[in-house]
């Protein structure tokens, strides 16, 4: 120990290794900052919403340590004392490894691995304390401070010391052979600049060999020697009991991992009550495991399982038998734990997610999206081009300005809504809209434009839903403008547009200047009656992603700015003539009219003898509805149905006949009623069997996973009316199959319970005259031979949209069916149930869809999960290849990243001369 002591204070040894290394880290950086700025960019661009923030904080400390260290040895050396050695190795060597580790190797930080980050760095203050007062200072927060400090660096110090070493060692080897092939000498051709870094390199593959050892002897000896002569009986006490609870809590914090127990539970099943009932009990650390083992590849850097570099570079370094090499890399396994996942980071993500969407019934993704991008944050991890589920409600494109105008035509409108966003981010966004329609309402157009000064610059096209689809996807994977306005539910509509473009940094020498995202415009159109109260009908807004509004949205009514902060997406629009209801009629074809006039739907209606199916979504969400639902079963029964009459299904992924009056909440505690998962279409095939004998069925569910819908499942040809109904919101969308189901089914969505009566009472006028085809919101659709009277010109889009989606084709799996249906949305310019709207901006996407509309799959629409894949940080300890020794170190030394920066700067002036 002495004579280690005495070799870290011979002067011509310490300051000999302190003022040359420094003074040339300082000399370098003055270099390479003037060349490029490339640190003091990275600073301000992380306020300026280029970069993370933290990664600012951490490069910003990187930079300043060496010069404070100047600063100090200055200091040191004036009072005479010989400590810059210690500091060197025990203090500054050691931050800037453990923030150049937390900016370029570390991700997100568990519990286990932020304490040992933690009480590493409080372990170096400590010990700088002792070296800058020199154990004379006697207050006694100090004093506290340094005996819980020390205990901290007694134990993760040498942690620390321990994993340095294995790597220390192999490079040591490496570096020897280097030095001694003289091949570093070429260096000397490449100027003064690169002489100095390879100096530099070479000064600090040295000193890092020797580092270990150093931070054993600094960490061994300061704590010893403070507790040895600490007078104050506190301190020691205090010292040992931190050194105990730090013990403690890594052998807590590094047990089993929380995945580990939740995949074991798991894997066990669940099958009976009780074991529902501990599934209950354990969901929120089940849901914690699962999450973990979704996001470890942002957690760990690597996994039990293939962590192999240690073996590779002890093999390649010494000609070391794998067996012996594989002993090592047990070793180097065992004190690495906290940073290594307990599992296989490939099938573990994918298990932890269909876990998830099976037993809580909820999207992964959606649900969890807060956590998952924090994580995705501290991997630099860019979002997909397409908005995904964890986009909805980010705030990343502004609306500017939204303008609104109205054309009154007596009791129908055409309301235009013309948007002006702005991309708030680096990156190109998409943005979604999923939004409700009225019943009496119909989309009339959609267009696009880049530039201020050229309004509605692309004019969309009608085309069939599939064909639709598939072109916008393929031309937003290309990253060129397309935008598409398509029917998604009986009145659900979803828009989405793409790109918004992105601000962008222009820097000139140390002056940067964000420049904003150039305008993206966004019209569409819409027609609609009038409603009660004076009011025409906006869009109800389901769900959002990218795009917002803040306080700075302007919103114009007409020509004139409204007041106020914007609340709401489409705000209320006033009619400026009051209007009542009236009829109209307009030609579908040469034979038939379809005509439209005010009803009040006053039938009487006895329900005593009507048998209703009623099917009851059992999956686990529904644990938070169950209040709801059972106001909704009562209500039920005061409409006049009889219990006896009710045949009550609960279904999840299995069927279960429950008896009506039987079921309440006591039912639903004793028997956990709510489990799993499952599709509002899967529930119908599940109870297709038990409809025979019943004259309606009933399914009352949540919102449920419409990102879990599946394209196998085709629509079911019933013989009854199916009913949805929904506790919370609608969903943001019905998958095809399901809408078709309803179609053919003569069944509708309910805004409420009570709506049921209404759609039954309107039945029974159908009864008595076919030629009645819709009633909504006190307005009665009906169809009679054209003869002379005269059409509607104003009603047009309407009539053709409401005869649209009650038509039953006579085969909706034959296209010939759907094309007809199509061809009266193209004559009328409407979006309906088969036909989308698709805005296109050069003759290539034209072509494309074109061909794509020419397919037998032209009305096809795929089911779009709505979840990203969002990508994986690489595996650091897994050996794909056959690195070399230096590619493993070179994570330690920041300069070699600096080095790359101006070997590229070198480059680009070559290939901009020619040479």
């Amino acid at each position: 120990m002495k004579s280690i002591e005495k070799f870290l204070s011979f002067p011509l040894i310490s300051h000999g290794i302190f003022w040359s290394w420094n003074s040339v880290f300082v000399v370098l950086l003055l270099f390479i900052e003037t060349e490029s700025g490339i640190f003091f960019n990275m600073i301000r661009n992380a306020f300026l919403g280029a970069s993370p923030l933290d990664f600012a904080l951490f490069s910003f400390l990187i930079i300043i340590i060496p010069p404070l260290s100047i600063v100090f040895g200055l200091i040191s050396w004036r009072n005479g004392r010989s400590v810059l050695l210690k500091f060197f190795y025990g203090v500054e060597v050691p931050l800037l490894l453990l923030f150049i580790l937390r900016i370029s190797v570390f991700r997100q930080l568990s519990l286990a691995t932020g304490f040992i980050f933690l009480a590493i760095f409080l372990g170096i203050a400590a010990y700088f304390l002792c070296l800058l007062n020199h154990r004379n200072i006697k207050t006694k927060f100090v004093l506290y401070f340094k005996a819980i400090g020390l205990s901290l660096l007694f134990c993760l110090g040498l942690y620390m010391a321990i994993i340095v070493l294995f790597y220390s060692i192999p490079f040591a080897s490496y570096f020897l052979t280097e030095l001694v092939s003289l091949e570093w000498l070429g260096l000397l051709k490449e100027g003064f600049w690169f002489l100095l870094f390879g100096f530099f390199f070479l000064l600090t593959s040295s000193l890092f060999i020797f580092l270990p050892i150093g931070m054993l002897f600094l960490y061994l000896k300061e704590p010893l020697h403070f507790f040895q002569t600490s007078k104050m009986g506190k301190s020691k006490i205090l010292m040992i009991s931190s050194l105990a609870m730090t013990i403690i809590l890594l052998v807590l914090l590094n047990g089993k991992q929380v995945q580990v127990y939740a995949f074991e539970f798991f894997d066990q099943g669940i099958n009976s009550l009780e074991q529902r009932e501990q599934f209950h009990k354990k969901k929120d650390g089940l849901k914690e495991g699962l999450l973990n083992a979704y996001l470890s590849p942002y957690r760990y850097l690597s996994s039990q399982n293939s962590s192999k570099s240690i073996a590779k570079l002890y093999e390649d370094s010494f000609n070391m038998k794998p067996e012996s090499a594989q002993n090592i890399q047990d070793v180097f396994n065992f004190f690495m734990s906290p940073f290594l996942y307990e599992g296989d980071f490939n099938q573990d993500q994918e298990k932890a997610k269909t876990l998830y969407e099976e037993y809580f019934d909820a999207d992964l993704q959606e649900l969890e999206s807060k956590e998952i991008i924090a994580a995705m944050k501290c991997t630099w991890d860019a979002d997909g081009i397409e908005a995904g589920v964890l986009n909805i409600n980010q705030e990343k494109v502004l609306i500017k300005e939204q303008h609104i105008r109205s054309v009154e035509r007596e009791d129908i409108v055409e309301i235009e809504v013309h948007e002006i966003y702005q991309n708030q981010t680096f990156e190109r966004q998409e943005i979604f809209y999923y939004f409700e329609l009225p019943e009496n309402a119909v989309l009339t157009g959609l267009w696009l434009s880049d530039e201020d000064n050229i309004a509605k610059k692309y004019k969309y096209r009608v085309s069939p839903r599939g064909a639709a689809q598939e072109v916008y996807k393929s031309e937003v994977q290309r990253r060129v403008d397309p935008s598409l306005l398509e029917q998604v539910g009986p009145n659900q509509f979803r828009l989405r547009a793409f790109p918004i473009l992105a601000k962008s940094l222009h820097s000139r020498s140390r002056q940067s200047k964000v420049v904003p995202g150039e305008n993206f415009h966004l019209w569409f159109s819409y027609k609609a009656f009038s409603k009660q109260g004076n009011e025409w009908p906006a869009p109800l807004l389901l769900e959002k992603r990218n795009v917002y509004w803040d306080k700075n949205s302007k919103v114009y009514i007409n020509g004139i700015e409204q007041s106020g902060t914007k609340s709401s997406w489409i705000p209320i629009i006033n009619s400026q003539n009051p209007s009542v209801l009236k009829a109209h009629k307009t030609a579908i074809n040469d034979s038939l009219m379809l005509g439209v006039k005010p009803f009040e739907l006053n039938q009487e209606l006895s329900l005593s003898n009507t048998k209703i199916a009623l099917l009851v979504d059992a999956s686990f969400s529904m644990w938070n509805h169950q209040n709801k639902l059972i106001q909704s079963l009562e209500k039920i029964e005061k409409m006049g149905f009889l219990s006896e009459n009710i045949q009550l299904y609960l279904i999840n992924d299995s069927l279960q006949s429950v008896d009506f009056k039987e079921f309440n909440s006591e039912y639903i505690k004793n028997h956990q009623a709510f489990f799993g998962q499952s599709s509002i279409l899967e529930m119908v095939y599940l109870a297709k069997d038990h409809l025979v004998n019943s004259d309606l069925c009933l399914l009352i569910s949540d919102k449920g996973q419409y990102q879990r819908e599946r394209d196998e499942l085709q629509e079911l040809p019933l013989n009854i009316p199916l009913y949805l109904f929904h506790l919370d919101q609608k969903p943001a969308l019905y998958q095809d199959a399901l809408l078709e189901t309803l179609k053919w089914s003569s069944g509708a969505t309910l805004n409420e319970i009570e709506d049921l009566k209404t759609q039954l009472a309107f039945k029974e006028i159908q009864k008595k005259d076919s030629s009645m085809i819709s009633f909504d919101n006190g307005l009665l659709y009906y169809l009679e031979e054209a003869r002379n009277a005269k059409t509607d010109p104003n009603f047009e889009e309407l009539a053709f949209g409401k005869y649209i989606s009650k038509l039953k084709p006579k085969d909706s799996t034959k296209i010939a069916s759907l094309d007809i249906l199509h061809q009266l949305a193209l004559k009328a310019e409407i979006v309906s149930p088969y036909s989308s709207m698709i805005v296109l901006v050069n003759t290539r996407q034209h072509l494309a869809l074109n061909a794509a509309e020419a397919s037998d799959e032209r009305f096809d629409r795929e089911v779009e999960s709505g979840n990203e894949n969002i990508s994986k940080p690489n595996d650091l300890f897994n050996v794909t290849g056959t690195p070399e020794p230096h590619e493993w170190i070179l994570l330690f030394l920041v300069f070699g990243f600096l080095a790359f920066h101006y070997w590229k700067k070198r480059m680009a002036v070559n290939m901009g001369n020619g040479s």
